[in-house]
Order: C-alpha cells, then structure tokens, then sequence
C-alpha cells in the first residue's frame, strides 16, 4: 500500500484524563505511520493538557492544539481547518483503536474506490463487551448510501456517529 496517502487523526480532548494516554497511543502504534495526529484540548480542566504536552514533546506526528471549551463539534472543526492529509477521521478522546484500522481502512478505500470505510467497533462499560465486528464488507452507492443513513426503523445499517469513519 502507498505510504503517499496521510491519514489526519482529529481527537477532541475534555475530561478524560482517565483514558487519554491509551487512547494516544493506540494513534502512535498504528502499523500505518503517515499519520497526523491532532489532540485539541477543548479548555479541559483536569491534566489533558499536559497529557496532550507530554505526548507531543514526544511524537513529531502529533499537533496540540489548547483552545477554550466550545464543544465536540466546535473541536471537530477546529481541527479540520488544520487537517494536511488526504483522509480524516476523528477518535474521542476516551477511545482507543486496533493497531492494523488505518492501515485496513485506506486498503478498503482504495480497493473499492470509495470517499467512505466505516469500521465496526466495540462497546466496553462496566458491564461488558458488545461486539458489532463482522468480516464482511458491505459497498453503498448513491442514493442507496443515504438511504441507510436516514431510515427511521431502529435497525441502523451505519452508526450515524463521526468517530468510525475514514473519510
């Protein structure tokens, strides 16, 4: 696979102190390296910050941006605007991924010739897993792929979420 292709990881970060350095480091232990990985601190008021400092004196790979709370949206955006790569996805700050997904998702994009990979993902709580991996691969086109973004039965064919797409 062409190394050529960046991969622009946008993380707002606010009170997750707690899960942030697994979070970064599953980004910094991709298998695809040509990442950026942009951590804006959305005016957290517990370590993020410093986490977010630690990380990048660092890792070159990573861009810390402090800005006063406006949100997840607004850190979405603010992070966009600074985006070099060819492709975006955004990671919460209390997420972390599986070393191979980028590397996955831009061969999917690529082999299909698609603007869009949607991972599976789990759910972890204090009650357990719930897994909605599956291996199978399923290709949207045109009207159909908004289709299954807007039907209004409870069956979602795609979480209607920002954080398990490579765009």
């Amino acid at each position: 696979m062409s190394n050529e292709n960046k991969v622009s990881i946008i993380v707002p970060v606010y009170k997750v102190e707690k899960y942030l350095p697994r979070c970064i480091e599953s980004l910094i232990g991709q298998t695809y390296q040509n990442i950026e990985i942009i951590l804006i601190n959305d005016g957290s008021p517990d370590s993020c910050g410093e986490i977010i400092e630690f990380y990048a004196d660092r890792e070159n790979r990573i861009i810390p941006i402090h800005k006063e709370n406006g949100g997840v949206s607004d850190a979405r955006n603010t992070g966009m605007a600074l985006v070099s790569g060819e492709y975006t996805f955004f990671v919460d700050g209390d997420d972390w991924i599986d070393e191979g997904m980028y590397e996955d998702m831009l061969r999917a994009l690529q082999t299909y010739d698609a603007d869009l990979a949607i991972c599976n993902y789990k759910e972890i709580s204090k009650n357990g897993v719930k897994d909605t991996s599956s291996e199978e691969i399923t290709i949207f086109e045109g009207r159909e792929t908004l289709k299954v973004f807007i039907e209004e039965d409870e069956t979602y064919q795609i979480q209607n979420a920002a954080w398990n797409k490579l765009y």
